[in-house]
């Protein structure tokens, strides 16, 4: 079924003409991350490139609004943590909005840090800092075209923002080792899922995807704050090799 219907889809490209745009079915793609099940949709459209007959853009987007929903399920194995003798840290939500072109990721967690010392024999457990706090993090997806056998790989960048806390711990949000902690692990959380739902072969036909060049990526509001991540690119393929694609798919 899936092969008629990219068949049909590409019959109809190599007759498209200025202005004609077809949509690619959607797609359905569940996952894991950190043990959370999470669903993404991808989907996206090709259209004709004026004035050529081998060049057409390609528009893909991922709706990220199941991952939005379950973030604090997923950052919360990451981030929480409850040594007796050093940090404690306690993920009290977690949300993350779109702001084009990246998202504006806010955790909200309760810090403590502990040492133990010993007196008359026996270990005592002393608390040094404690405190609330807020941090904003934000987050903007990029195209990986450093990687040269990975040209459309999708890679975050991210950097801590405003941050409100209390009193030593805004200290050390601000300027020592907890900030940037946070910082790699709501990368590396996000990155997980943002490969995961990037996954190219199920939304491209085996065909295309060596011709695919993905020029931008960003995110964008879907509608009432949901997260789309949009890529935009173009495919390549000379009119012989189009139609020999259609014979192939027939």
């Amino acid at each position: 079924m899936k092969t008629r219907i990219w068949c049909f889809l590409f019959l109809a490209c190599g007759v498209a003409v200025a202005g004609d745009t077809l949509r690619i079915p959607a797609v359905t793609i569940p996952f894991n991350v950190e043990g959370q099940r999470v669903t993404v949709t991808t989907g996206g459209s090709i259209a004709g490139i004026p004035g050529s007959e081998d060049r057409f853009r390609v528009n893909l987007e991922i709706d990220l609004s199941d991952f939005q929903q379950n973030l604090l399920a997923i950052l919360r194995p990451q981030l929480n943590r409850s040594d007796a003798c050093g940090e404690r840290i306690d993920l009290q939500d977690a949300v993350i909005a779109p702001r084009e072109p990246s998202g504006i990721m806010t955790v909200k967690l309760h810090y403590e840090r502990w040492a133990c010392i010993k007196a008359l024999g026996k270990k005592v457990e002393k608390r040094l800092v404690a405190g609330n706090g807020v941090v904003q993090v934000k987050v903007t997806p990029l195209i990986g075209a450093e990687h040269a056998e990975t040209p459309n790989t999708v890679r975050l960048s991210a950097e801590v923002g405003s941050i409100e806390a209390d009193g030593s711990l805004g200290e050390l949000l601000h300027s020592g080792s907890l900030g940037q902690t946070l910082r790699e692990k709501i990368t590396r959380s996000m990155q997980s899922s943002i490969d995961k739902g990037t996954n190219w072969s199920a939304t491209i036909p085996p065909a295309l995807q060596s011709v695919l060049a993905l020029r931008t990526v960003a995110f964008q509001d879907a509608g009432l704050g949901r997260l789309l991540l949009v890529a935009n690119g173009e495919v390549r393929i000379p009119a012989a090799q189009m139609e020999e694609l259609m014979r192939q798919l027939k």
